[in-house]
């Protein structure tokens, strides 16, 4: 049902995303482009969509394509991660320039700012933006996002780095949303889910700590600890790297492919805790569709993650690339004896991402319509 506040609208979302495909993509940017893009069109805007899909080869059509949706007076919703914005970013700033359309960056992750800051050793990193750090100059993509009207970021401590890096005073806060689980909604498309003690549901890669957890799980099988862990999510490796992983997949520890949109929250259901020991990240989709799911998650204290959980309340945190950390927190959620109150704590916590009574304030924040 639409809102007569948003009817007669106009925006287009500049993404990797085909309308088509939309139910499915499963990784954590690409399901909130795709929420977004519902919500604008449920509330009654005429929105459409620029695919940034294979972007590098097909830069002139982009440039076409933005500059037809300008001269229609569209609103312009930038959704891309930490590689594609930095060219986006400028990209639609330079072609809006002297025009009246409202534009929007929406960034999937850090965004632009994870480029600029990710080589900082991780002390540095943690203190980050409290100390300012002269030695880092992005003046270039500051100049660009100062020209949008809104950069909607997931929580506080982006906000304040891209306001401490930029210099920027168009910063808002837009929850990274989910809807609540249907239960039997739809019959499994797989037929069957595995239930296990740990869940690592996303690209399986380096940067997202894979290779860290494996570590991690072989220190625990020296000890005679074996548990079980499921790994969902599309593989992002080079072939060496393929290897070792393939090298350490048994029965305990199993690779079980991408899974479904329509499996998803019961995969989470099936499991004990979410585990994403991860470098560097916004607010992961994957870590909110667990908090909605209901279940702990053990992570790493990258710069964002300490706003998210408590350790010891809603799961456990541990030091970037610890393996030994990392075994440690896994232990304790094998044991932990108020299982139940963590899970009560992760329920609470849920409340703050729901989807649910926010809808139009998401609308809103996405067309520069907020209060």
């Amino acid at each position: 049902m639409g809102n007569e506040r948003f009817f007669g609208i106009k925006a287009t979302i500049v993404s990797s995303f085909d309308p088509s495909l939309a139910d499915k993509y499963n990784e954590g940017g690409q399901v909130r482009t795709s929420l977004h893009y519902r919500l604008l069109k449920e509330a009654g805007v005429d929105v459409n969509v620029v695919d940034l899909t294979n972007w590098k080869a097909h830069v002139l059509r982009i440039l076409h394509s933005v500059r037809k949706n300008l001269n229609e007076g569209r609103t312009i919703i930038v959704m891309t991660g930490p590689n594609g914005s930095r060219t986006i970013v400028p990209l639609v700033s330079w072609l809006a320039k002297q025009r009246k359309n409202k534009i929007i960056f929406v960034p999937i992750g850090a965004g632009t700012i994870q480029k600029a800051i990710e080589h900082l050793p991780e002390e540095k990193l943690r203190a980050f933006p409290s100390s300012g750090y002269q030695e880092i100059n992005d003046s270039r993509v500051g100049k660009w996002l100062s020209r949008y009207d809104s950069i909607l970021l997931e929580n506080q401590y982006l906000i304040s780095s891209y306001e401490r890096l930029y210099g920027l005073t168009n910063c808002r806060k837009i929850v990274n949303a989910r809807e609540a689980p249907l239960v039997n909604e739809k019959p499994l498309e797989n037929g069957y889910i595995p239930s296990g003690d740990l869940l690592f549901f996303g690209r399986v890669s380096t940067p997202k700590g894979i290779f860290v957890l494996i570590d991690a799980i072989h220190l625990l099988n020296k000890s005679g600890i074996r548990p079980k862990l499921n790994i969902y999510g599309r593989i992002d490796m080079t072939q060496e790297e393929r290897k070792i992983f393939d090298a350490s997949l048994n029965d305990d520890f199993v690779y079980r492919g991408i899974a479904s949109q329509s499996d998803k929250y019961r995969i989470f259901a099936k499991h004990k805790f979410f585990v994403l020991p991860t470098y560097w990240e916004g607010v992961p989709g994957s870590w909110v569709e667990s908090v909605i799911a209901g279940v702990p998650s053990i992570m790493t204290r990258y710069p964002v993650a300490e706003e998210l959980i408590v350790d010891g309340q809603e799961g456990y945190l541990t030091n970037v690339g610890d393996s030994h950390q990392l075994a440690d927190a896994i232990e304790k959620s094998l044991y932990h004896t108020d299982y139940p109150k963590m899970v009560e704590n992760v329920k609470t916590l849920a409340k703050q991402y729901q989807l649910e009574g926010n809808e139009d304030r998401i609308v809103a924040e996405l067309l520069g319509l907020a209060d």
